[in-house]
């Protein structure tokens, strides 16, 4: 998939804030590791 994005681009439409400490945080945080689920590119 190639998507050309104007930047800066703001997706908060679909963003709900929620609460949470940094002990439950983390642990999902450190899930996502390798693709597809994590991406850089340079």
């Amino acid at each position: 998939v190639n998507v050309k994005l104007r930047l800066p681009a703001v997706f908060n439409k679909f963003l709900q804030p929620i609460s949470m400490s940094a002990e439950e945080f983390f642990p999902q945080w450190r899930s996502l590791s390798g693709p597809p689920l994590k991406l850089q590119e340079v």
